[in-house]
């Protein structure tokens, strides 16, 4: 019985109201004008380096070690200027890595499966695990 009320928390969890949300807006641009869903990826993609740069400490001071302007990335190609976030990285600066936009308490630890090598400890937000297959 138990394992069952697992399982189903577990789907819920992942299939629930707010995948259905996320659902809805994807299936919002399936039959799109390819120009206005490529728009709207850029204007995400720029939303979410301005975020990075002023919430996440690790590339806060990336950019500023690099001299990377975060308003001038602004296309999928201009993405080739960050360096790449390499697993070492991730083992060695984690907590750097955790963006100042969240509390703490709302984290969930986790980990990847380990299958190239050495597992990572990740932290992720209960909204960053709907739909997941973890």
């Amino acid at each position: 019985m138990f394992v069952a009320t697992a399982g189903w928390r577990s789907y819920r969890a992942r299939f629930g109201s707010q995948f259905r949300s996320n659902l809805r807006e994807l299936s919002r641009h399936d039959f799109q004008n390819p120009d206005r869903v490529r728009i709207d990826q850029e204007r995400r993609l720029a939303e979410m380096v301005r975020w990075a740069a002023e919430t996440v400490p690790y590339y806060r001071n990336l950019f500023r070690l690099e001299g990377i302007d975060p308003d001038s990335i602004r296309v999928l190609e201009d993405l080739k200027r960050i360096p790449f976030l390499d697993k070492e990285t991730v083992r060695l600066r984690g907590a750097e890595l955790l963006s100042e936009g969240f509390s703490r308490r709302i984290l969930i630890a986790g980990h990847s499966s380990g299958t190239t090598g050495t597992a990572l400890r990740l932290v992720h937000t209960r909204e960053a695990l709907v739909g997941s297959t973890r």
